[in-house]
């Protein structure tokens, strides 16, 4: 009769260890998450069943260590900070966190940053590396954040970075898609800002490695965004003739995320500016064709 081995009680302190700090520092990248973004992110090959029961169960041990901590959010549900101890812990091995006791979750930015959130979550899955506002604005991504800010008198709501390399570029160069999500009116004024981002080729970086890519706009499907979006890139292209209107219509991305009240994550639909006015151009004429006939 074998002798038996029963690693499992080590193996699984050390598996729970490896989960505990990987939570902690995808909230502490984001600011705050539910646990639905956490198993996302965390477990992202895992079934959405498999990974929420992770997830729930790896947060519920940090809330009882005291490194998390809930917070009531303006969807209805909680959403998870990090507390002192869960800054302490990720310091531990040498990475820079703040507590996020100063986040205001109750606010019509959360569920502008949630949305964004699932999307570069959604993105990570295929081995993108991405960047979410929060981390941005702690400089903690790779952007040059001041040199943007002043050259573009703007900051992205997400960055999706890609190897340069695999395209041809140096070691060492990203291209970088430019996120900004779409969660409320805006005038055609401030959409204007972010068109100029692709009309000049930008360098977000002074060492000239992180290069643009695409510009993404990221919106709830069930609203009219996109058709705003196509109007407002019409009149930005007639103002501006000197630009190829097809190499702009090419480099912005409109995203549809499918979404349930309050914020249930049901996936994207990406495609180019182009391909959605041509896709919009055809429904129009299938419905004249349809009036006339």
């Amino acid at each position: 009769m074998p002798i038996p081995n029963h690693p499992t009680t080590k193996y699984g302190r050390i598996v729970a260890a490896e989960n505990d700090l990987r939570v902690l520092s995808t909230v502490r990248h984001f600011g705050y998450l539910r646990r639905h973004e956490i198993a996302m992110a965390v477990w992202p090959k895992s079934t959405p069943k498999s990974s929420y029961i992770m997830a729930c169960r790896t947060v519920t041990r940090l809330i009882k260590d005291g490194k998390l901590v809930d917070r009531p959010n303006s969807l209805g549900g909680m959403a998870l900070i990090l507390t002192n101890k869960g800054v302490s812990s990720l310091r531990d091995v040498g990475i820079d966190a703040q507590d996020g006791y100063d986040l205001n979750v109750n606010g019509p930015q959360f569920f502008h940053r949630t949305m964004g959130t699932n999307y570069l979550l959604e993105k990570a899955r295929y081995g993108d590396e991405v960047f979410g506002e929060y981390a941005i604005l702690k400089g903690w991504s790779t952007l040059d954040l001041e040199m943007v800010r002043r050259q573009f008198h703007k900051i992205p709501d997400g960055l999706i970075l890609h190897s340069g390399a695999a395209h041809g570029l140096r070691p060492g160069v990203h291209l970088v898609d430019w996120v900004e999500v779409e969660s409320g009116f805006k005038s055609y004024e401030d959409v204007k800002k972010a068109f100029m981002l692709v009309s000049k080729g930008a360098e977000l970086s002074r060492d000239g490695n992180l290069i643009l890519n695409k510009l993404v706009f990221v919106f709830d499907s069930r609203n009219t965004h996109e058709n705003r979006l196509l109007q407002y890139l019409k009149k930005f292209l007639a103002e501006n003739l000197q630009l190829s209107a097809d190499l702009v219509m090419e480099a912005i991305i409109l995203v549809r995320c499918y979404l349930d009240v309050p914020l249930t994550w049901h996936g994207i639909d990406e495609a180019t500016a182009a391909d959605r006015a041509l896709t919009s151009k055809n429904k129009v004429d299938a419905s004249e064709t349809n009036l006339f006939n």
